[in-house]
């Protein structure tokens, strides 16, 4: 539970409209709103600094006052004392105005996600991977804000307005044969067959180089990769005799090879990869798993066949980025 209260989100509409901001921007502060593993609630959003400060006075609370409020070189403290307070002797009231317009954004705001959430679900995709011509089927309007809510569903940094544009002209209308990239601080927006892909920056950055240990317990992997994890019940799976041999976890070096359970013969992995269509930039960061200097698995892809049994226990990839 925090304080805020309605001087509070008048100042923040105010920076947020000098920023440029969007619908859910100048909604500015939430009567409540997901916190960590509950929810933060403002129960005084509504009720005006001064009201606040007269109902200290009368019921004799004391409070500290942070000198720094007082600053002015800071933007928040220069509207405070500065703007709002020469607006609240034009206008009275002011504030009662600039919080029902936060309200009435914070609606808009809502109905946008809403119709996201229905624009996602009619293209059948996840967040960090949206079909292009589904995407291509809706109004340009509508292309940014489906953009904008799955970028944020990804927990994904959000695009600055020049980079938003640059995916819908550089990626999405790209020749199918391309390769465009689009990067923003902490994210980035790439193409594959027929497909957008929205991933964390940086996505080919150096993977562990020492085999990681893979046992009872999830494997965490690197940033954006997820976790890896035994789970007894697959069909096929891993049998107990290489479980208790000990296993660890590799990258790709190249050259690698296996057999896949339901094939004849051995296959090089790099055409393996190819011909299931995963995304080229995800290749060399799929984790592979070995009992010695055999490769047994490929993440939740590939059981070797020489090393399953049915049932038997599988790998288990959670938080995993799109692969194809």
């Amino acid at each position: 539970m925090s304080a805020h209260h309605r001087d509070d989100q008048a100042e923040t509409l105010l920076l947020n409209l000098m920023r440029g901001s969007g619908p859910a921007g100048i909604a500015g502060i939430g009567l409540i709103n997901p916190f960590g593993h509950g929810w933060l609630v403002r129960p005084l959003i509504d009720v005006s600094r001064t009201a606040l400060e007269e109902y200290a006075a009368d019921a004799k609370l004391t409070w500290v006052e942070d000198p720094s409020n007082e600053d002015r070189r800071f933007d928040r403290n220069y509207l405070r004392h500065e703007i709002l307070l020469r607006l609240e002797q034009r206008w009275p009231g002011v504030t009662r105005g600039l919080a029902k317009s936060a309200s009435l954004a914070g609606e808009a705001a809502t109905l946008l996600t809403n119709l996201a959430d229905l624009d996602l679900r009619s293209i059948g995709d996840r967040p960090d991977r949206i079909d292009i011509d589904g995407l291509l089927a809706l109004s340009e309007a509508r292309q940014r804000n489906l953009l904008r809510h799955a970028i944020r569903q990804t927990g994904l940094p959000s695009p600055p307005t020049a980079q938003l544009n640059a995916v819908l002209l550089e990626v999405v209308t790209a020749k199918e044969d391309a390769r465009p990239l689009v990067t923003w601080p902490g994210a980035e927006a790439r193409r594959y067959r027929g497909h957008l892909y929205v991933l964390p920056a940086d996505g080919e950055a150096a993977l562990a180089t020492e085999p990681q240990c893979f046992g009872s317990s999830p494997l965490e992997l690197a940033d954006g990769l997820g976790t890896l994890e035994l789970a007894p019940g697959a069909a096929p799976g891993l049998s107990q005799a290489i479980i208790e041999q000990g296993l660890t976890v590799h990258y790709r070096k190249g050259g690698e090879e296996i057999q896949p359970v339901g094939h004849t013969h051995t296959r090089k992995l790099k055409k393996l990869l190819q011909e299931e269509g995963v995304v080229p930039w995800m290749r060399e960061r799929i984790p592979l798993v070995y009992s010695g200097d055999e490769l047994v698995a490929v993440a939740d892809l590939w059981i070797a066949a020489g090393a399953a049994s049915s049932p038997g226990i599988g790998v288990q990839w959670n938080s995993r980025p799109a692969l194809h």
